[in-house]
């Protein structure tokens, strides 16, 4: 499964992309500009990424002449910056304007801070590395493990954590970076001395010195953007085999948040999984730990049978206890417990995932009651679907009802990443699951699509939002027919023809 979650509008919004070239045959998604997909699969492997990794970069801490700002020591000795000039646009009351910048350098690279006559120059390995499109063709040309490790120990990826899955069934993963090599004694994660060589970096560490692991006892791996040591049960892969150089590793042995915590159970007990059981689990709306909160109001409210309680309260309290623990659309017990959790009381109460000791049985029956008052206000009603207020669309367009979700305020969270924003009356969807594919490495691999609004930007093109409608807010996915020409044909609603004018001599 491939499920990277970022924003679902701007520079940065997936789209769909399906291209066959020859013997070059491959489906994913992309953003604009980049030629072929970056997460997808070819005829031979399917490539996830998720943001984590080394620590690739640094800071120094420049000593800057008191007579000469633009003069930096090195060695006792000052060195002059180099200024470059450039020309930026910059929208401005809603023009486009010009302007002309300069930019500082330093033997470190690009100035990027100023504090109490010293500067802050940024180090990073990938400035003069242009072979980035290179090495993703090659990924989604190999053929096997032993070629896509090839291709990406070229290092040209940014710091990411990198699984890969094979049409002949292995599973790999890498903790990838180009990651410098640090003098001992130098702290990367504090600014780095740049008056001396003394912390000068000494080449780059070797693709075989960077965690990985290859099809791992367990059957499964996952990440969320958690630490290696989480990423499957009695994970290998711990820090402290890292101890030499922890900025390899750069994190700790240490337990996932709720999203990874409860996708590695769903992995862990998994059998001979079926596409069904798959989407399921990118699409699971479970709360992490919601049983801990059931069980705890219950022995609340037991404990208040002798003290007033309000019949609306009350029916707060039978759909929490009857809840599933699931935020599926249709789930009256869902909103009733967001509700619960948002009257706590204090924004770190209802924050809160797992209970604090301090919380009194006196505040979990009022916040019943402030459940019960603010669902009648809001809705009329206090049996009220989530999906009533947590929705999908397209701004400025319709929005449907949806299940799941990251909802920070009242401390849910589900496998199914979806980050909310109010709208009006409602809370719809702005990021979160931007592009989930899921991949069937079979000798010809077959793989289901989904995008969260639409393929198409344009609101007359009926692709503007119908996979928010049909698709996303069902929890359902749509097949690629992925080199399988005569399924595709059969759902063509339109076709464009490009080709390239000859070249004037």
């Amino acid at each position: 499964m491939i499920d990277p979650h970022l924003g679902w509008y701007g520079e940065f919004r997936f789209y769909e992309v399906r291209i066959y070239a020859g013997d070059f045959a491959v489906s994913g998604v992309s953003i604009l500009g980049i030629p072929f997909p970056s997460l997808g699969h070819s005829k031979w492997a399917s490539v996830a990424m998720t943001t984590g990794g080394p620590d690739t970069s640094d800071v120094f801490e420049e000593e800057i002449n008191p007579t000469n700002p633009r003069q930096y020591k090195y060695n006792d000795q000052w060195l002059d910056m180099v200024v470059r000039k450039d020309r930026i646009k910059v929208a401005e009351s809603g023009t486009v304007k010009t302007r002309e910048v300069e930019i500082e350098y330093t033997k470190h690279g690009p100035v990027v801070a100023r504090k109490d006559g010293k500067a802050y120059s940024m180090a990073i390995p990938y400035f003069n590395e242009i072979g980035l499109a290179d090495q993703i063709y090659e990924m989604f040309t190999a053929r096997n493990l032993t070629e896509m490790k090839k291709a990406i120990s070229k290092l040209q990826l940014m710091s990411q954590n990198i699984m890969v899955g094979t049409v002949q069934g292995d599973i790999y993963y890498v903790r990838n970076g180009r990651v410098p090599i640090r003098p001992d004694g130098c702290d990367p994660g504090k600014p780095l001395p740049g008056n001396s060589s003394k912390c000068e970096w000494q080449g780059l560490h070797s693709y075989d010195e960077l965690v990985q692991i290859t099809n791992p006892p367990q059957g499964y791996m996952q990440n969320n953007n958690i630490s290696p040591f989480a990423m499957m049960k009695d994970s290998p892969l711990r820090a402290e085999k890292y101890a030499k150089h922890p900025y390899i590793y750069n994190a700790e042995n240490a337990e996932p948040h709720q999203r990874g915590a409860m996708t590695r159970e769903q992995l862990h007990a998994a059998k001979n999984v079926t596409l069904e059981q798959m989407i399921d689990i990118a699409f699971s709306p479970e709360i992490f730990k919601a049983d801990l909160w059931q069980a705890r109001l219950r022995t609340a409210w037991e404990a208040a049978s002798d003290g007033p309680r309000s019949a609306d309260a009350s029916k707060v309290h039978e759909l929490i206890q009857k809840w599933n623990r699931r935020s599926d659309a249709d789930s009256t017990g869902a909103l009733a417990f967001y509700a619960f959790k948002m009257n706590l009381g204090s924004q770190m109460l209802s924050r809160s995932v797992d209970i604090p000791e301090s919380i009194r049985n006196e505040q979990l029956v009022k916040a019943l009651d402030g459940a019960a008052a603010w669902l009648i206000k809001n809705f009329g009603s206090i049996e009220v679907p989530y999906g009533r207020y947590f929705r999908v669309g397209r701004e400025g367009g319709k929005t449907y009802p949806v299940a799941g979700g990251t909802v920070a305020d009242a401390g849910m969270a589900t496998p199914r990443a979806i980050s909310y924003g109010k709208v009006g009356d409602e809370m719809v969807g702005r990021g979160g699951q931007t592009s989930t594919q899921v991949v069937i490495l079979t000798k010809t691999p077959k793989s289901f699509t989904i995008l969260p609004l639409g393929q198409s930007d344009h609101k007359e093109s009926g692709h503007w939002d119908d996979q928010a409608e049909k698709l996303f807010s069902k929890s359902r996915m749509k097949s690629t027919f992925f080199m399988d020409k005569a399924g595709l044909m059969k759902n063509v609603k339109s076709r464009k023809s490009l080709s390239r004018s000859a070249v004037a001599k």
